[in-house]
């Protein structure tokens, strides 16, 4: 509230401008009622010979101030922003639904389809039973959102929603120990459709953070790969932007892409991936024999959603359809 303030005395009296809290009840001349005395009128206060009025905001009061006004684009993405919200809500709800029938009903999304070789799809994760300590629940989960964030924007990897997880665990009355179960962890993996998930733990002491993550395929149950990192900082952003190219760099290494050369021409080819999967202009493959002995590479010119171009490097043995490519680590 504005409230505009007066000096009071023991009495809890408002005192006159320039008087004393010690002095008698009517000691001073504005205070003694006189023959032509009039009643101040309500909300004044006395101060000497003059009458201040106070106004005084408060909620509900009839002098509340006007709410700022806004202009009628402003209301309107509003209006917008709060429909794709809710829109959002209501498909998060339908997915959970359909997922918790699939766990229910044990029907566990199998492997895509393909050529087992052929890198046709981002690599899937979820961030499934990461112990913390020194770091609040909030902070844990700020740091693998924003991981998950960093991922997802590389274009190669597709992160589970900590929300979708939390609520599907929820729907069917799982607690977050049920994640240390491994049979249980490895179900709600597939049922995700992830092909990857991640457990461990987050340490902090004072700037010091020790993250130590496992990546579990749900398909095989192996643990593909490890990453125990140290790092030093105070802002979280700062910690979970370095947690997050470590972790890209670690599935990289484990996941590389893989495609075959679909068509020739000449030194130019097209391969059968493309953004869909992670790759960028300028990306190089290395060309493989049957032994995965290298022959040469090869470079990224043009990328499409499902394929990409390619011109091969001066070292490259001449390229014929259907060989095999992986990418240069």
């Amino acid at each position: 509230m504005d409230l505009v303030h007066a000096l009071r005395g023991p009495d809890h009296r408002l005192l006159p401008a320039g008087g004393s809290k010690t002095g008698a009840a009517g000691s001073h001349p504005a205070s003694r009622p006189g023959k032509n005395h009039q009643k101040r009128p309500a909300g004044a206060v006395g101060t000497g010979r003059k009458v201040i009025h106070v106004q005084i905001y408060s909620p509900g009061s009839h002098c509340r101030r006007p709410a700022a006004k806004t202009s009628p684009a402003a209301d309107h993405q509003q209006q917008n922003l709060q429909a794709a919200e809710e829109e959002r809500a209501k498909r998060v709800d339908a997915l959970v639904d359909e997922l918790a029938k699939r766990y229910r009903d044990n029907q566990i999304s199998a492997a895509a389809a393909g050529d087992g070789w052929t890198t046709d799809r981002a690599v899937s994760l979820v961030f499934m039973e990461v112990k913390n300590s020194g770091v609040s629940s909030t902070e844990a989960d700020y740091i693998l959102g924003r991981v998950a964030e960093k991922l997802m924007n590389l274009g190669r990897f597709q992160v589970v929603e900590r929300q979708v997880l939390d609520k599907l665990m929820a729907e069917l009355k799982l607690s977050s120990s049920a994640l240390a179960d491994p049979a249980t962890a490895l179900k709600l993996g597939k049922v995700l459709s992830a092909r990857v998930i991640a457990t461990g733990s987050m340490v902090r002491e004072k700037r010091n953070w020790l993250v130590s993550l496992r990546f579990i395929e749900t398909e095989t149950t192996a643990i593909k790969a490890s990453l125990s990192t140290m790092m030093t900082g105070t802002e979280m952003a700062e910690i979970a932007d370095q947690l997050a190219g470590k972790v890209a760099e670690k599935l990289r290494h484990t996941y590389p892409l893989q495609a075959k050369i679909s068509s020739v021409d000449g030194e130019k080819a097209v391969i059968n991936i493309g953004s869909q999967s992670g790759v960028v202009k300028g990306m190089r493959f290395n060309v493989l024999d049957e032994r995965d002995i290298p022959l040469g590479q090869v470079t990224v010119t043009a990328v499409g959603k499902t394929e990409s171009r390619i011109q091969a490097g001066k070292d490259a043995v001449p390229l014929v359809k259907g060989m095999r490519l992986r990418e240069v680590q």
